[in-house]
């Protein structure tokens, strides 16, 4: 099986907002061909051996890894997963036998959810035979779930500490079509040569889409064989299938109209005749695919255009605080149940709450890197603690230099210490590791030689990042009695090792730890804000409160802090913006997906910079005036050690995609991402799959490393102390 990512078309635009004007005839044509290299290409299942390490993808869930030459099903429910290119019926070849030695065990098969057979395994190894039939399967990933009568644990019978429960040993899945076997054909299958795609049988190529409206799809065939047909099999997670087979080259439109507003898979296959072989002269030749759409003219509104006037005659200073590792469903001005952030939620109530904002990283190297960048962390390089950003990229800093715009730097964060390379490019750091010092910096910016400039002021304060140590006057929150524990990021890691048993009232004592520290880190927002007001200078500012990424405070998924997984926790962050009253901009809550990746694009435009570095974000102006706009996804990776872990967040859904497990999640009634929907929606899971791998395209950089050891004493102590390196 070869896979690689799927094209993925969206034909819902942001723009700007406003009315829109649409010619109605008027059609505008996108050629997949053109980026057929990233088209999902299927090839169907033959031999799974499942003693290989390499074939872990196939084996979903209850399996062990492998022996020497089989696998052990685990507990009484098997899942693997194989690849179909036509709806032909297979047969299925496995050798396997039954964990008990002196009974026989009842194997269930089940094809995508239907039972299809059962069968009695013995207790040593013998070679079984299970017809597949066609109406059952799908083109592309199809699912076999082996249920079991018996499963039990070795060590209750033999004199063994082996304590795993099993229930049948497998050595390996044959798939092959009944009947004559099919001819050499040319390798590889599907070939792209001068602008048109060759297809052979045994073969599949998907799309993805997600239409808005009356789209078409475009296709042209300049030959095909006699003895194949070819098909389009357009489906949604809606059960609406639209089949469309073809004996005779030509051109084809095909109404899209009726997927509007779902996730739409469209699989190309061809099916040879019924009980014959095909040779390698049997192939089709797609000459076109593409698709047609009405042509959409959009203007901006009025009070965008007046928003962008006011930046651009006047020099507003931007402030950005960052509140380390806040998770945005702890803020009660996010819904959040304790009164965590008095001061943001009376705040929000008259700015831009942006509901669905997220780090694109979980942990601040990575994160901090996209928002001077504008890059995610394979493009800018700060992925492991000892490597550098990358130097050869433009820097959010240097940009705003360039434009007269001073930049400062206030924090206390060990990672803006020399030797990444977080801090280059400002104007002025203010640096103190022990100590939160933004009044006085604030104070020397405005009072001495850069008072009239234009300036872009970052400001980045620890809490509530752990330990969960707030001042006592913020522990207000209940806890329970006679806990004697310290909320340290060391002390974490012994929880989730087992060295410390995580009981109900020791989570919840850390849950309000976490809370309190939230109050603080509000209050020493508040008190930034309030420099301002008590200075007169509101009138001139822009305030933006956001996070750099989330933090796991009750263990959830089985981990605390961040840096880990790409749950909801670790990257669901708050981000406020707040305008001075006199631009007239109306609080709102957009809904549409963002990110860290956004904010340079976002600074550069509230700093009157419209020019085009080449930067990847989108702009967020547009949505804080019509914040009903939705049609839109962010990237999120997490690469560091071996976790390699990405995820699309989109409307309601969210995908993430490991090594060996793709997981979908309906935030809107799952928000706690308990439910995996992967194998109940698999166009949905199909579409976001291939936006993945569309991001994920091109080369992590090679980045430049740093020698932790040499790195001055007071940071690495300082990094210890937060958990960050031994």
């Amino acid at each position: 099986m070869v896979m690689i990512p799927a094209l993925v078309f969206i034909f819902s635009c942001c723009g700007k907002p406003g009315p829109e004007k649409t010619a109605s005839k008027t059609r505008v044509s996108k050629n997949l061909l053109e980026d057929f290299n990233i088209s999902e290409q299927v090839y169907g299942t033959r031999y799974i051996d499942a003693a290989d390490p390499e074939n872990e993808p196939f084996f979903i869930s209850g399996w062990h890894t492998p022996e020497k030459n089989f696998r052990w099903a685990h507990g009484k429910q098997s899942i693997i997963l194989f690849d179909a290119v036509q709806t032909r019926s297979l047969n299925l070849e496995m050798e396997c036998r039954s964990v008990k030695s002196e009974a026989n065990q009842t194997m269930t098969i089940f094809l995508n959810t239907k039972k299809i057979k059962t069968i009695e395994l013995g207790s040593s190894y013998d070679i079984y035979n299970i017809l597949l039939p066609d109406d059952l399967i799908k083109i592309g990933k199809n699912t076999l779930t082996f249920t079991f009568q018996l499963a039990e644990r070795p060590s209750s019978s033999l004199d063994t500490e082996d304590r795993r429960l099993l229930s049948a040993a497998f050595k390996y899945f044959k798939f092959s079509r009944p009947g004559k076997e099919a001819a050499e054909t040319p390798e590889p299958l599907i070939q792209k040569k001068s602008g048109e795609i060759i297809h052979f049988p045994e073969s599949a190529f998907v799309f993805y889409l997600k239409p808005s409206g009356p789209e078409e799809l475009e296709t042209e065939i300049s030959r095909l064989s006699g003895n194949i047909k070819a098909h389009i099999k357009i489906s949604s997670d809606q059960g609406i299938i639209k089949h469309i087979h073809f004996k005779k080259p030509g051109l084809n439109k095909i109404d899209l109209g009726g997927f509007s507003g779902q996730y739409v898979k469209i699989a190309f296959y061809l099916e040879t005749k019924r009980n014959s072989a095909y040779s390698s002269q049997d192939f089709v030749v797609w000459s076109g695919i593409k698709i047609l759409e009405p042509v959409k003219k959009s203007e901006a509104s009025p009070e965008l255009v007046a928003l962008y006037e006011e930046l651009y005659k006047g020099k507003f200073d931007i402030v950005y605080v960052v509140l380390d590792a806040f998770h945005a469903k702890h803020s009660s001005l996010y819904g959040y149940h304790r009164n965590t952030t008095p001061f943001l939620k009376k705040a929000g109530e008259q700015g831009i709450v942006f509901q669905n904002f997220y780090a694109n990283s979980p942990y601040t190297l990575a994160s901090t890197g996209t928002l001077l960048t504008s890059r995610y962390s394979h493009e800018h390089g700060l992925i492991e603690k000892d490597t550098k950003i990358n130097t050869g990229l433009p820097k959010l800093t240097d940009i705003l230099c360039s434009h007269s715009v001073s930049s400062f730097l206030i924090t206390g964060q060990p990672w803006f210490s020399k030797g990444w390379g977080l801090s280059e490019g400002f104007t002025r750091l203010y640096y103190n590791r022990y100590k939160i010092i933004f009044t006085e910096a604030l104070t020397d910016i405005y009072a001495h030689d850069h008072k009239d400039d234009q300036k872009f002021i970052y400001i980045h304060l620890h809490p509530p990042h752990a330990p969960y140590l707030p001042p006592k006057k913020f522990r207000i929150f209940p806890v329970p009695d006679n806990i004697s524990f310290s909320p340290i990021s060391q002390n974490f890691r012994k929880i989730e090792t087992g060295e410390i048993k995580a009981t109900d009232d020791l989570l919840d004592y850390i849950e309000s730890m976490y809370d309190a520290n939230v109050l603080y880190a509000d209050s020493l927002a508040e008190k930034i804000y309030d420099f301002f007001k008590e200075n007169k200078l509101l009138d001139n500012t822009i305030f933006i409160f956001t996070s750099d990424h989330g933090d796991a405070c009750k263990m959830q998924h089985g981990k605390f802090g961040h840096n880990t997984t790409l749950f909801q926790e670790m990257v669901h962050i708050p981000f406020i913006m707040i305008f001075p009253k006199k631009f007239g901009v109306p609080p709102s809550g957009p809904q549409i997906p963002a990110s860290v990746m956004d904010v340079p694009v976002t600074l550069l435009e509230l700093s009157g910079i419209t020019d085009d570095f080449g930067l990847k974000g989108k702009t967020l102006l547009p949505f804080i005036l019509s914040p009903e706009q939705t049609s839109s996804h962010v990237f999120l990776e997490n690469l560091s050690g071996d976790r390699q872990q990405k995820s699309i967040v989109e409307h309601r859904y969210k995908f993430i995609s490991s090594k060996n497990e793709d997981m979908l999640f309906d935030l809107w009634n799952d928000y706690p991402e308990k439910k995996n929907l992967v194998f109940e929606m698999p166009s949905t899971a199909g579409y976001f799959r291939a936006l993945i791998r569309s991001h994920s395209s091109g080369q992590v950089f090679e980045s430049e490393k740093i020698d932790l050891e040499k790195i001055d004493k007071e940071t690495r102590e300082r990094l210890k102390s937060l958990g960050y390196i031994k």
